[in-house]
């Protein structure tokens, strides 16, 4: 089952980031660290898309909701 929901999240990650780069141009981020204060330019943005996708997945129906507490 691990996999199956690693599965799922990098499906909703990769619906979200095409979504996100149709409707703004993401071409040429640059690298960020894991260890910096500064959060990605583009994360809440990210966050904003994943909200609305919702797909029956491989561990059944995956959604994230528009609740802001839900992520």
């Amino acid at each position: 089952t691990e996999s199956a929901l690693i599965y799922d999240g990098i499906r909703l990650l990769s619906t979200a980031l095409q979504d996100l780069d149709q409707s703004q141009s993401v071409d040429g981020i640059q690298p960020i660290s894991c260890y910096s204060g500064t959060p990605w330019l583009y994360g809440s943005s990210l966050i904003n898309y994943m909200r609305p996708v919702a797909f029956r997945g491989i561990t059944g129906l995956f959604l994230i909701g528009c609740n802001d507490n839900n992520y």
